[in-house]
């Protein structure tokens, strides 16, 4: 009787990469100048079967990096005399048996153009699996990394092939027409939920940004980013919410604070309605997920974040479209939390850098990233925190694409209201505001209405210190 597991659906075709294949993607390389300029950069001589291909498709792809163009058959000729003069131990009739065939194969490369990544991505897996065998004799959590590494390089392989950037001249149609149908910055940007703030910067943080949110101790940054978290996913969006300050269970307690609107001190004997409302948010149609990942402070770096990312994609299937990384001052810096072998200058670049890392991390996977940031002690006591407040100079702050800072002068915090600043960025209106309620009971932010944020403006207006609403 036939087993059920044999009866499965048709599979892809599965390519044998034998000798002749691997031969004709090397003829390729050397006769067709455009596939040649594809493919030298996924293609690896150690990919190849046997020595003779290794030491043709080494003398191809540098000979491309020195000339910029694959040899012509006198110069590989060349090529491969010079190798066997270096080397007295390989057979030359060998290399020039070999050569011969090379040669004959000219012409008729779309099948071997339509196949050559999958020959790369194959082939560098096979290296990666092998690779990896030896690295995890010995298990560490290092080690688990250099294979993850492995085998997220692997995958990626050949991923940018089509990417060669657009024609700016052709696509003025096609822009236009997208941007009839909606597909602008506004249309792609991850919203604040706060209207006015939105609007000043074009919608909110594109796919791609990093936006920094500053504040000083305990002005409620985590707070702030948990609202833009709540309203991102009611919007389907989906969001890794990263942790350095404090444990997944206190965030948890945090969140379904802000989504029950039931105090901390509360959720334990209103248990039952925590759950119908969390419930009830979450069976929202078009709701996203949210992951809370937590950290250990001042050893874990971006990459580490972003080997997360990958995990979670590979196990669940979880590609976030939001990242919040909370926050810069505690990701690892080389010596630890305890720095004393980096003077303060160097301390500034290596934060600088891990901006740098964050928005390298948004561009390469397509999300837009929040990263929380922390102000000087002096800057507790300022009506409006600038950029020269950040507790590690403005070096962190250069790159990112909006600068947010969160502020409260005396009657602000009496009132409850919370002042966010636009305190620079790309293609945002700076110097520009919004004031929000701020329950601090349950986490919750709510911009003004219109007839409060009118008032609010006119205070703002006639005073340098905004006035009751």
């Amino acid at each position: 009787m036939e087993n059920i597991s044999d009866q499965q659906e048709p599979q892809e075709p599965v390519y044998d990469f034998n000798p002749g294949v691997q031969r004709r993607i090397l003829a390729m390389m050397v006769f067709d100048l455009n596939n040649f300029l594809l493919f030298r950069e996924i293609i690896k001589p150690e990919y190849f079967s046997n020595q003779i291909f290794r030491d043709y498709a080494k003398i191809v792809i540098d000979f491309g990096k020195k000339y910029g163009r694959p040899p012509v058959v006198d110069e590989l000729a060349q090529q491969i005399g010079e190798l066997l003069i270096s080397r007295p131990q390989l057979l030359e009739a060998d290399y020039f048996t070999e050569f011969d065939k090379i040669i004959g194969t000219e012409g008729g490369f779309e099948f071997v153009r339509d196949i050559t990544v999958k020959f790369a991505k194959h082939q560098a897996m096979q290296n990666a699996l092998v690779k990896g065998a030896t690295i995890l004799k010995a298990q560490t959590d290092e080690n688990y990394q250099r294979v993850l590494k492995l085998v997220e390089g692997a995958v990626n392989v050949g991923s940018t092939t089509d990417k060669m950037g657009v024609f700016y001249f052709e696509r003025l149609d096609e822009r236009i027409a997208q941007r009839e149908l909606g597909a602008n910055r506004a249309e792609l940007s991850i919203a604040t939920g706060i209207p006015i703030l939105d609007g000043h910067m074009g919608g909110g943080l594109m796919r791609t940004e990093l936006g920094i949110i500053m504040g000083p101790m305990k002005r409620g940054k985590t707070l702030f980013v948990m609202n833009l978290v709540r309203n991102a996913v009611l919007e389907n969006i989906h969001v890794l919410h990263v942790v350095l300050e404090m444990s997944e269970v206190r965030l948890e307690d945090r969140y379904d604070s802000l989504i029950s609107g039931i105090t901390q001190k509360e959720l334990k004997i209103r248990a039952s309605e925590v759950k119908e409302k969390i419930d009830a948010f979450y069976n929202h149609p078009g709701v996203g997920k949210l992951v809370i990942k937590h950290f250990p402070a001042y050893t874990t770096s971006v990459s580490m974040i972003e080997n997360c990312i990958s995990r979670l994609n590979a196990v669940h299937g979880f590609i976030p479209n939001l990242v919040v990384v909370d926050y810069l001052g505690l990701i690892a810096t080389p010596g630890g939390k305890n720095e004393k072998s980096y003077d303060t200058g160097t301390r500034y670049n290596i934060f600088g850098d891990h901006t740098k890392e964050l928005i390298s991390l948004a561009q390469k996977l397509n999300v837009a990233i929040w990263l929380l940031h922390q102000t000087t002690r002096g800057s507790l006591s300022k009506s409006t925190i600038q950029l020269e407040d950040s507790a590690d100079s403005i070096q962190p702050l250069q790159d990112a694409d909006v600068i947010l800072t969160l502020n409260q002068n005396k009657r602000e915090r009496e009132q409850s209201v919370i002042r966010i600043f636009i305190a620079g960025g790309r293609d945002v209106e700076d110097k520009k505001y919004a004031a929000c309620k701020i329950d601090y009971r349950t986490g919750s932010i709510t911009p003004l209405s219109d007839t409060e944020q009118a008032q609010y403006d006119r205070n703002m207006h006639r005073d340098s210190e905004p006035d009751g609403l």
